[in-house]
């Protein structure tokens, strides 16, 4: 594609419009890139590794299309990215287990909500120490939360309902709350009471909203 020839374009807008098919690998070779933005298209395909070439991108908006396969760790190569917005898609699998935790320094939003993830949190997510917004929403989720966590001291929304989570959110995570000197003015977990005994399959005793 010859998108891929814009080695000096620092911006692109293609959002709200009808395109479909991948992604172009030629993307990756826009070196200066540094806001892209290609949400609420039809966009199939998985997000091509390539893109963790762009080294100047701060922005990557790919929410609600229809991107599929796993999420590429080499866009944790982005070592200037401060917003991931990849909610409502169809991303699955496992998070990555390194990559894109390397971003500690840099991001600040990461949107991986209402997806199709599964597994456990990875405990590399902790290292993202910029970090202000967390949304792992609406996905499949399993296990207990990183113990790390507590430590993201500038976290002011963590959103984890809608998951299968089995977890306790421990006094460290919510030292983090707003009402304890912290950042965090919004938490929401799976921390409604269900079954027969009543437990909740997230025990928290610092949540803003149950579900």
């Amino acid at each position: 594609t010859e998108l891929g020839l814009l080695t000096k374009l620092s911006k692109l807008f293609l959002e709200y419009n009808e395109l479909t098919g991948r992604i172009p690998d030629e993307m990756g070779n826009m070196a200066m890139l540094g806001d892209l933005h290609l949400h609420q298209n039809r966009l199939t395909d998985p997000i091509p590794s390539s893109l963790g070439n762009l080294k100047e991108l701060e922005v990557l908006y790919l929410d609600h299309n229809y991107l599929t396969s796993t999420l590429p760790s080499e866009l944790g190569q982005c070592e200037s990215l401060e917003e991931l917005y990849l909610q409502s898609n169809r991303l699955t699998g496992s998070l990555p287990v390194d990559g894109l935790w390397d971003l500690g320094d840099t991001l600040v939003d990461l949107h991986l909500d209402s997806n199709a993830f599964v597994g456990t949190i990875p405990p590399g997510i902790a290292r993202l120490s910029e970090l202000e917004g967390l949304y792992l929403n609406n996905n499949g989720f399993t296990g207990g939360l990183p113990e790390g966590l507590a430590n993201m001291t500038n976290l002011r929304a963590a959103m984890l309902q809608e998951n299968n989570l089995n977890a306790i959110v421990t006094e460290g995570v919510c030292s983090l709350r707003d009402t304890q000197g912290g950042e965090l003015e919004v938490l929401q977990a799976d921390c409604e009471t269900e079954g027969m005994d009543g437990r909740p399959k997230v025990n928290c005793s610092c949540c803003t909203d149950c579900f």
